[in-house]
Protein backbone atom coordinates (compact mmCIF):
# COMPACT_ATOMS: atom_id res chain seq x y z
CA UNK A 1 0.00 0.00 0.00
CA UNK A 2 1.06 3.24 -1.03
CA UNK A 3 1.48 6.57 1.52
CA UNK A 4 -1.18 8.02 -0.44
CA UNK A 5 -3.43 4.86 -0.55
CA UNK A 6 -3.03 4.91 3.16
CA UNK A 7 -3.87 8.74 3.70
CA UNK A 8 -6.94 8.40 1.65
CA UNK A 9 -8.38 5.15 3.42
CA UNK A 10 -7.38 6.81 6.71
CA UNK A 11 -9.57 9.74 5.08
CA UNK A 12 -12.45 7.62 3.95
CA UNK A 13 -12.73 6.03 7.26
CA UNK A 14 -12.60 9.52 9.47
CA UNK A 15 -15.38 10.86 6.69
CA UNK A 16 -17.74 8.07 6.86
CA UNK A 17 -16.81 6.60 10.84
CA UNK A 18 -17.06 3.43 8.57
CA UNK A 19 -14.78 1.69 11.49
CA UNK A 20 -16.81 -0.10 14.02
CA UNK A 21 -16.38 0.41 17.55
CA UNK A 22 -14.27 -2.04 19.10
CA UNK A 23 -12.65 -3.04 15.61
CA UNK A 24 -8.86 -3.09 15.50
CA UNK A 25 -8.56 -3.67 11.66
CA UNK A 26 -4.10 -2.87 11.93
CA UNK A 27 -3.36 -4.30 15.10
CA UNK A 28 -1.57 -1.74 16.78
CA UNK A 29 -3.47 -1.49 19.94
CA UNK A 30 -5.61 1.33 19.18
CA UNK A 31 -9.57 0.73 18.33
CA UNK A 32 -10.28 1.89 14.33
CA UNK A 33 -12.47 4.64 15.49
CA UNK A 34 -9.92 6.47 17.57
CA UNK A 35 -6.99 5.23 15.79
CA UNK A 36 -4.77 7.98 13.58
CA UNK A 37 -3.88 5.58 11.28
CA UNK A 38 -6.56 3.34 11.16
CA UNK A 39 -4.89 1.12 8.44
CA UNK A 40 -1.41 1.17 9.52
CA UNK A 41 0.52 -0.56 12.02
CA UNK A 42 1.47 2.92 14.47
CA UNK A 43 1.23 2.12 17.91
CA UNK A 44 3.29 4.91 18.93
CA UNK A 45 0.28 7.26 17.54
CA UNK A 46 2.54 10.08 17.05
CA UNK A 47 1.00 13.07 15.14
CA UNK A 48 3.95 15.97 15.43
CA UNK A 49 1.54 18.25 13.27
CA UNK A 50 -1.71 17.52 15.14
CA UNK A 51 -3.89 17.50 12.33
CA UNK A 52 -5.29 13.74 13.15
CA UNK A 53 -3.36 11.97 10.65
CA UNK A 54 -0.55 9.81 12.97
CA UNK A 55 2.91 10.41 11.55
CA UNK A 56 3.52 6.96 9.94
CA UNK A 57 0.55 7.53 6.98
CA UNK A 58 0.70 11.31 7.10
CA UNK A 59 2.34 12.42 3.80
CA UNK A 60 3.96 15.80 5.28
CA UNK A 61 4.55 14.89 9.26
CA UNK A 62 5.65 17.98 10.34
CA UNK A 63 7.72 16.52 12.83
CA UNK A 64 8.95 18.08 15.95
CA UNK A 65 11.30 18.99 16.61
CA UNK A 66 12.15 20.23 13.06
CA UNK A 67 16.20 19.75 13.48
CA UNK A 68 15.37 15.86 14.97
CA UNK A 69 15.60 12.44 12.68
CA UNK A 70 13.60 9.89 13.99
CA UNK A 71 13.70 5.80 12.48
CA UNK A 72 11.15 3.86 14.26
CA UNK A 73 11.29 0.19 13.87
CA UNK A 74 7.58 -1.42 14.39
CA UNK A 75 8.18 -5.09 15.59
CA UNK A 76 5.01 -7.97 15.26
CA UNK A 77 4.74 -11.36 14.70
CA UNK A 78 3.58 -13.46 12.08
CA UNK A 79 0.07 -12.87 12.81
CA UNK A 80 0.37 -8.58 12.98
CA UNK A 81 0.53 -8.24 16.58
CA UNK A 82 3.17 -6.63 18.67
CA UNK A 83 5.53 -7.78 19.73
CA UNK A 84 5.90 -7.07 23.40
CA UNK A 85 8.94 -4.90 25.54
CA UNK A 86 10.06 -5.90 28.75
CA UNK A 87 12.29 -9.08 29.10
CA UNK A 88 9.98 -10.27 25.53
CA UNK A 89 10.97 -7.68 23.27
CA UNK A 90 14.54 -7.76 20.85
CA UNK A 91 17.12 -5.72 21.74
CA UNK A 92 19.36 -3.68 19.33
CA UNK A 93 22.62 -1.85 19.67
CA UNK A 94 23.14 0.98 17.69
CA UNK A 95 26.54 2.79 16.81
CA UNK A 96 26.81 6.40 16.73
CA UNK A 97 28.49 8.38 13.79
CA UNK A 98 30.19 11.73 12.84
CA UNK A 99 31.41 11.28 9.61
CA UNK A 100 33.38 8.21 9.53
CA UNK A 101 34.55 8.67 13.26
CA UNK A 102 32.40 6.45 16.07
CA UNK A 103 31.28 9.57 18.13
CA UNK A 104 30.10 7.18 21.29
CA UNK A 105 30.29 3.68 22.19
CA UNK A 106 27.96 1.55 21.04
CA UNK A 107 24.60 1.44 23.41
CA UNK A 108 22.40 -1.64 23.33
CA UNK A 109 18.20 -0.23 23.34
CA UNK A 110 15.10 -1.92 23.92
CA UNK A 111 11.44 -0.89 23.44
CA UNK A 112 10.08 0.66 26.00
CA UNK A 113 6.89 0.42 24.65
CA UNK A 114 4.59 -2.52 23.41
CA UNK A 115 5.30 -2.85 19.70
CA UNK A 116 8.11 -0.45 18.38
CA UNK A 117 11.24 1.47 19.28
CA UNK A 118 12.81 4.58 18.74
CA UNK A 119 15.69 5.88 17.09
CA UNK A 120 16.36 9.67 16.85
CA UNK A 121 19.31 11.86 15.71
CA UNK A 122 19.51 15.06 16.67
CA UNK A 123 20.96 18.31 14.78
CA UNK A 124 22.97 19.14 18.13
CA UNK A 125 24.31 15.83 18.82
CA UNK A 126 26.32 16.45 15.33
CA UNK A 127 25.71 12.64 14.25
CA UNK A 128 25.70 11.89 10.96
CA UNK A 129 24.44 8.42 10.83
CA UNK A 130 23.67 5.29 13.00
CA UNK A 131 24.30 1.85 12.26
CA UNK A 132 21.90 -0.82 14.02
CA UNK A 133 22.37 -4.30 14.38
CA UNK A 134 19.76 -6.80 16.29
CA UNK A 135 21.30 -8.19 19.67
CA UNK A 136 18.96 -11.17 19.58
CA UNK A 137 15.23 -11.90 18.58
CA UNK A 138 12.61 -12.52 21.11
CA UNK A 139 12.69 -15.87 22.75
CA UNK A 140 10.79 -18.33 21.26
CA UNK A 141 11.03 -16.06 17.78
CA UNK A 142 12.99 -16.31 14.84
CA UNK A 143 13.43 -13.15 12.26
CA UNK A 144 13.62 -9.30 12.93
CA UNK A 145 16.77 -7.34 11.26
CA UNK A 146 18.80 -9.08 9.67
CA UNK A 147 22.77 -7.36 9.30
CA UNK A 148 23.29 -4.04 10.02
CA UNK A 149 20.48 -1.14 9.54
CA UNK A 150 21.84 2.36 8.71
CA UNK A 151 19.88 5.21 10.21
CA UNK A 152 21.49 8.78 8.54
CA UNK A 153 20.75 12.04 9.94
CA UNK A 154 17.85 13.95 7.44
CA UNK A 155 16.66 17.03 9.79
CA UNK A 156 12.66 16.64 10.12
CA UNK A 157 12.67 13.07 9.03
CA UNK A 158 10.30 10.17 10.34
CA UNK A 159 10.96 6.78 8.55
CA UNK A 160 9.40 3.52 9.76
CA UNK A 161 10.10 0.35 9.36
CA UNK A 162 8.38 -2.91 10.00
CA UNK A 163 10.32 -6.01 11.40
CA UNK A 164 8.45 -9.58 11.53
CA UNK A 165 9.37 -12.48 13.70
CA UNK A 166 8.13 -16.02 13.50
CA UNK A 167 7.07 -16.84 17.08
CA UNK A 168 5.86 -20.05 18.79
CA UNK A 169 6.55 -23.56 19.67
CA UNK A 170 8.78 -24.92 16.77
CA UNK A 171 7.06 -27.97 15.65
CA UNK A 172 8.11 -31.28 16.80
CA UNK A 173 11.08 -32.92 14.90
CA UNK A 174 10.07 -36.11 12.71
CA UNK A 175 9.90 -39.41 13.99
CA UNK A 176 12.71 -41.15 14.12
CA UNK A 177 12.84 -43.74 11.27
CA UNK A 178 12.04 -47.30 12.14
CA UNK A 179 14.70 -50.09 12.84
CA UNK A 180 16.14 -52.11 9.99
CA UNK A 181 14.48 -55.38 9.91
CA UNK A 182 16.14 -58.38 11.54
CA UNK A 183 18.69 -59.85 9.35
CA UNK A 184 16.95 -63.73 8.13
CA UNK A 185 17.49 -66.91 9.87
CA UNK A 186 20.57 -68.95 8.96
CA UNK A 187 20.20 -71.70 6.18
CA UNK A 188 19.49 -75.00 7.28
Amino acid sequence: MTMLSSVAAVAAVFATGAAPAGQDGDLDGFDDAADNCAVVYNPDQRDDDRDGLGNTCDSSPGVLPVRDSFLILYLRDQDGRPIGAGPSAPCFEHTNYEFDQVKRSPEVTCPHETGWVQFLITEASGLTRQEIVQLSPPPGCIGGLAGTLAHAYEAGSWKTMELRYTCGTPPPPPPPPPPPPPPPPPPP
